[in-house]
């Protein structure tokens, strides 16, 4: 009998949920409702029009409820829970609404008649009883994971309301929501070692099923409940057949069990312990390879990509061909000059000891010690900083012995208003143009910004002490794009340089300059490789678009993206280059090549070791992100398609994460590897894309699952590139905004925490967290930068 096809159904759906002759979808990319009505009449049909389409509150429907007499309709979005119920008009009123914010995280809805209705959301069980008293009732079996739940009707016991749910550690439990207490308990594991995923009621019994079709049956009384049947369907049969795909729904109906899996659905008789049926779900979907498909070999590779687990974290080593296996540093700076490397000049011991540079005295000739009455004022300032060293070093040392470094506060407040600074102060830091770009080193020392009036800004912490002192770095002919710094701090290793993170700008020409905070001129030039004739490779797909660049693989690469062309390269630090030299015509020399970095070529310490072209796929990489505190092999990427994508820079391959969106993202944020804020490593497979769609929003994405977890939306981003950051605790999201402001939305709550508006007068570009405090700086196109607290 041919099926009915639903006309007007989602491209994406959300929720589904059915009941006797009705049948509800919720679109995954917008707030509505679907609702169908399949008769005897229509099944035979091939098209069923929509009975209704409706609106619920909030940004994207996540679960759906139909009462068994299909009259009522419960919804959970990501704002509200709503109870709808079918008028004679066939059209659909709201009697009841409330905040979602108690069960964002819930998995399980379910409606039973007359209002009642349930939701899980971890361990927790809540019900509400009736709409009119709005009082929900919360339920806690245990700590573990709440599988299912249903509602449960007792035979001869009139006006109960119970509900039977299952926990991931095989435990069944029936719950009284009017009494709000747990009237008896299955303890012992119902399917042995695995784990229930379903859960089915039928007249005082209840079905419990597996992931592999093992399956429990129990008989429910008011005070008691037991096991009187259990078994698996797959018992007995092939072990190529085993159906191990995973149980998606069960229902039990006169001892006889419908179980949906993946790709088959199969009626088991319990009593009799056989299959009764088993229809493959995919029998009449065309093979691939057949005539009727275009493109399939494309198609196929795409889904197997699809397929694969992704993790920031790597799985395996490199393969010996990987780019990232390059030269090392010291071959790579010996190749490209020429030169052998140097012997180690070793120690002779040859020689008289009278011979040696110096000999301790015996102290004969030691004058006495005279004790000085009163001391000038350099010596009490000497001494005054001797003792500050002295009591530094103690300090350093309770700390490492109370646990190390200071631990970055997770329980703080929300940083919610501005720092005092003082005006001459928040002079140094402004900018002749627009800020672009704002951000924090890792260890907090340092606060870098770069802007339209081709200048970088790097501004010494904390300013209480600084007093807005800092550097100033002048080199690229057009507005830089990005700023980063660097995971280590000793990658120059000279004595008269200070040990401090170097500095990586991103400007619109497409070059990228590497800087020493403690020099003036860059250290090294970043620019697309040229061809023979003198003019850059690949000109075609390098013009436009902004440019990024950023430290990768522990700053032993650098990644710059510009245009449809992302490349990485490997770059040398010559120390005896950055040193300063006493003869004449050597610090000459070094002062020529200093200008000839300011030409805009690339500099013979850097090579570019790897490249991507996404001229195929889109017309340009919008933006992208990429870990660099430990070795990983991902960069994720934003394209002007709309796609989300990943270069496995390992395999030199670039995987797809998403399809096309609405909007394309413009900003693409991971996780910062904060040194002071201990997480989970599935914390890092978290990222954020931002984009202009619906005026402004925020995507929540889970690596691992490759869609989109969670959407926020409240801020107003329509024309400029805003940025965002995620908080250390990983419990805030910080974006910028055209409304002159700087949205702060709680990850947990999935809303606008707090707007700090005050006192920008103009759009907010971009924001940063601090690593060690709960400080959040913003860059503003009225040229300045300011810094708020909690």
């Amino acid at each position: 009998m041919p099926s009915p096809r639903l006309i007007g159904s989602p491209r994406a759906a959300s929720a589904l949920a059915c009941s006797g002759s009705l049948v509800a979808v919720s679109s995954f990319d917008a707030p509505s409702i679907t609702v169908w009505e399949c008769t005897e009449e229509e099944r035979d049909g091939n098209e069923v029009a929509p009975l209704c389409v409706f609106t619920v509150r909030g940004s994207r429907c996540l679960l759906l409820a139909l009462s068994p007499c299909a009259r009522e309709l419960w919804t959970l979005s990501d704002e509200s829970i709503q109870a709808w119920r079918l008028n004679e008009s066939l059209a659909w009123d709201a009697f009841y609404e409330a905040s979602a914010a108690p069960f964002v995280a819930s998995g399980i809805l379910r409606c039973a008649s007359g209002g009642a209705s349930t939701v899980c959301g971890g361990a927790e069980l809540s019900s509400l009883r009736n709409p009119a008293s709005e009082r929900w009732n919360t339920c806690k079996g245990s700590d573990a994971l709440i599988m299912d739940a249903q509602f449960v009707s007792l035979p001869g016991v009139a006006d109960f309301c119970g509900v039977a749910f299952v926990t991931e550690d095989g435990a069944c439990n029936l719950w009284d929501t009017d009494a709000a207490e747990i009237l008896c308990r299955i303890a012992d594991p119902l399917l042995g070692d695995m784990p229930p995923t379903s859960l089915a009621v039928w007249d005082g019994a209840l079905c419990v099923v597996g992931d592999e079709g093992n399956f429990a049956l129990v008989e429910v009384r008011k005070g008691a409940m037991t096991v009187y049947d259990c078994g698996s369907i797959c018992a007995g049969r092939d072990a190529h057949d085993t159906m191990s795909q995973g149980v998606t729904g069960a229902y039990w109906q006169n001892n006889l069990l419908l179980l949906s899996f993946a790709s088959r659905v199969v009626l088991y008789d319990t009593t009799a312990g056989r299959i009764l049926s088993d229809e493959r779900l995919d029998e009449d979907h065309p093979e691939i390879g057949s005539e009727e498909d275009s493109g399939e070999e494309r198609e196929s590779e795409e889904a197997n990509q699809e397929t694969e687990t992704l993790s920031v974290f790597p799985s395996a080593d490199p393969p010996e061909t990987s780019a990232l296996r390059s030269v090392s540093r010291n071959s790579l700076r010996l190749q490209e000059s020429g030169r052998a490397a140097p012997k180690r000049r070793e120690k002779s011991l040859n020689k008289p000891v009278t011979f040696h540079k110096s000999i301790k005295s015996s102290g004969y000739g030691t004058p006495p010690q005279v004790r000085t009455l009163f001391k000038t004022a350099k010596q009490e300032r000497n001494a005054k900083s001797k003792n500050a060293r002295a009591s530094r070093g103690v300090t350093e040392a309770l700390r490492s012995r109370a646990g190390g470094p200071p631990s970055y506060p997770c329980d703080c407040t929300p940083v919610s208003e501005k720092l005092a600074v003082p005006s001459d102060v928040e002079a140094k830091m402004k900018h002749q143009g627009a800020v672009l770009k704002v951000k924090y080193s890792l260890d907090g020392s340092l606060l870098g910004s770069c802007g339209s009036d081709n200048a970088v800004r790097v501004t010494r912490l904390p300013l209480s002490k600084h007093k807005g002192d800092g550097s100033s770095f002048i080199g690229h002919h057009a507005k830089v794009d990005s700023i980063d710094f660097s995971f280590l701090s000793n990658l120059i290793r000279v004595t008269n340089i200070p040990s401090r993170p170097l500095l990586l700008t991103g400007c619109a020409d497409g070059s990228a300059m590497l800087w020493s905070t403690a020099l003036a001129h860059p250290l090294a030039v970043f620019a697309p490789e040229a061809k023979s004739n003198g003019s850059a490779s690949s000109s075609n797909n390098t013009n436009g678009g902004k440019v990024q660049a950023s430290f990768f693989y522990l700053d032993q690469f650098v990644l710059v993206s510009h245009g449809s062309m992302v490349r990485m390269h490997r770059y040398e630090i010559d120390e005896r280059a950055v040193a300063p030299s006493r003869d004449v015509d050597t610090q000459r020399e070094k002062n020529r090549q200093k200008v000839a970095l300011h030409s805009g070529a690339g500099s013979a310490n850097q090579k570019v070791v790897a490249s991507w072209d996404c001229s195929t796929e889109a017309k340009s990489v919008n933006g992208f992100a990429a870990m660099n505190a430990f070795h990983s092999h991902l960069v994720l990427l934003s394209r002007s398609d709309g796609s989300v994508a990943a270069i496995d820079v390992a395999a030199d391959r670039i995987l797809r994460v998403s399809r096309g969106l609405s909007r394309a993202p413009h900003t693409i944020t991971l996780p910062t590897h904060a040194l002071h804020a201990a997480h989970p490593p599935g914390a890092f497979d978290m990222f954020v894309t931002s984009s202009t769609a619906d005026g402004g929003t925020l995507q929540m994405w889970d690596l691992r699952q490759r869609e989109a977890v969670q959407t926020l939306q409240g801020h107003q981003n329509r024309v400029h590139t805003v940025g965002t950051s995620i908080s250390p605790c990983m419990r805030y999201i910080a974006t910028g905004s055209e409304d002159n402001s700087c949205y702060l939305y709680d990850v947990r709550m999935g809303s606008v925490q707090s707007r700090l508006w005050q006192p920008h007068k103009d759009t907010v570009s971009d924001v940063s967290f601090h690593p060690v405090v709960p400080y959040l700086a913003t860059a503003c196109h009225d040229g300045r930068i300011r810094i708020f607290g909690s």
